[in-house]
């Protein structure tokens, strides 16, 4: 059974980073953060870091340096409008998901 959840977790933490970066710029550990507390699932920053570096990539996020008060430098996140245009892919698919979930799943009568 744990297979299964891992590969669901697995699938959604793109779906998961970007609706976070919706609500507005954030870093790396923030990010992590965010994540268990509306999940509760913990997601390592070896996972983060590197969906992060391929969102960059295909131009859905934007990256820039800021200073920290608290200790070295971080990078900021933030989504671009190729990244809300793909966000709202990406949720249009999901929804589509959970119907046809709830479809399955729902008792015959």
């Amino acid at each position: 059974m744990q297979t299964w959840v891992t590969q669901a977790r697995k699938g959604l933490i793109e779906l998961w980073l970007m609706g976070n970066l919706a609500q507005g710029q954030s870093y790396g550990y923030q990010l992590q953060e965010l994540l268990f507390e509306n999940s509760r699932q913990k997601i390592p920053a070896g996972t983060i870091y590197p969906v992060l570096a391929r969102f960059r990539r295909a131009g859905w996020v934007a990256v820039h340096d800021n200073y920290s008060p608290l200790g070295p430098r971080r990078q900021y996140y933030r989504l671009t409008p190729a990244g809300t245009q793909r966000l709202r892919t990406m949720a249009r698919q999901w929804q589509a998901l959970v119907r046809a979930t709830e479809k399955v799943l729902r008792p015959k009568t």
